[in-house]
């Protein structure tokens, strides 16, 4: 199938205006502008078909992507839209949404993904996951509530809490076993559930920054995270470091990675981790050195990354900032590491 590399607008019957921008660089497959307000959370479905985006417009755009053109579907929200997750089926998505002031307390919302029907919702839910299998939803994230809780995704019945947190939980991530379940809260501290028992394994306490994202390794032996210093900084993306964890032993398997790791994803196939901040960047999982460095047309950076998700066969890595583009990159076959003399 061939490239498309030039622009196109579109403007969408239900009132979205997206246009794609370009050239793109040889790592672009599209640049797509969303909207007039920052997007803030992505996520692709399992077959790799669906884009999700929302963000400050108080919006999740569905966006159909096969690389020739792009249709979109909208479901409005009174607040603003802080997370979007497809299930392991691609059959539901959950939003997650709260009023900026913090008067109304966060929900997410489960939504069939083909008709756009609200089907399920949970309250006092700031940050959320699905489990491997689909059939359960871990929330929490209230500043008030430090606990982690447990749901059944079809009958809304709670299942159990998770208790350990002494602050409010600000990431979650499954494992892709489904038996370990790792929460990191706005203090720093990191901690590891076993979902059989639903009792903390191991934690981490390093410096008192905010954990925001969490990943597991396709194995489920590893677990990176981020530590990032309060937003109201200058330097935020050159200082948010990622850590790596063997789930095991509690060891540390990479040295402390420094200079921006707001967003962090492992590659489908274990062999590297996605990182975003001011760049975007694949590292080494086995080294921590850089393997690829993404660059527009431009000759600019994907500066600066909110979000990222990668294409469930791996093959491609869009992200989303506060440049309201979002940017479709195709991975590269062979290593294209960043050049440190042209730092």
């Amino acid at each position: 199938m061939a490239r498309i590399w030039l622009c196109l607008v579109l403007l969408v019957a239900i009132g979205i205006e997206i246009s794609f921008t370009g050239p793109c660089s040889s790592q672009e497959r599209a640049i797509v502008q969303t909207g007039k307000e920052s997007p803030l959370c992505i996520d692709y479905s399992p077959d790799g078909k669906l884009l999700a985006i929302g963000g400050h417009d108080k919006k999740v755009v569905l966006w159909d992507v096969d690389g020739k053109c792009v249709q979109a579907r909208k479901i409005e929200s009174k607040f603003a839209i802080h997370g979007v997750r497809f299930s392991p089926d691609g059959k539901t998505l959950g939003v997650g949404t709260a009023e900026a002031g913090g008067v109304i307390f966060p929900l997410v919302l489960l939504y069939d993904v083909a008709t756009l029907k609200e089907r399920q919702y949970f309250v006092r839910v700031g940050v959320f996951a699905f489990s491997p299998d689909g059939t359960k939803l871990a929330g929490g994230g209230v500043k008030l509530d430090h606990d982690i809780t447990i749901w059944d995704v079809n009958t809304g019945k709670e299942l159990g809490q998770l208790k350990g947190h002494k602050e409010h939980v600000c990431a979650m991530c499954y494992a892709p076993d489904g038996k370990k379940l790792a929460t990191g809260d706005w203090k720093g501290t990191l901690i590891l559930w076993d979902m059989e028992t639903q009792k903390a394994i191991r934690s981490w306490q390093g410096s008192t920054q905010e954990i925001r994202t969490i990943a597991f390794s396709p194995n489920s032996k590893s677990v990176a995270h981020n530590r990032v210093p309060d937003f109201t900084e200058a330097d935020l993306f050159a200082r948010a470091n990622m850590y790596v964890w063997d789930v095991e032993n509690g060891k540390r398997t990479l040295a402390p990675l420094s200079g921006g790791a707001i967003v962090i994803q492992w590659t489908p196939d274990g062999k590297r981790i996605a990182v975003g901040a001011a760049d975007l960047e694949l590292l080494d999982a086995a080294t921590g050195k850089s393997w690829a460095l993404f660059q527009s047309s431009t000759g600019q950076r994907s500066y600066p990354v909110h979000a990222m998700a990668i294409r469930p066969d791996g093959k491609m890595i869009a992200t989303v900032g506060s440049d309201k583009l979002l940017r479709i990159w195709e991975v590269p076959l062979k290593p294209q590491p960043r050049d440190w003399s042209k730092e």
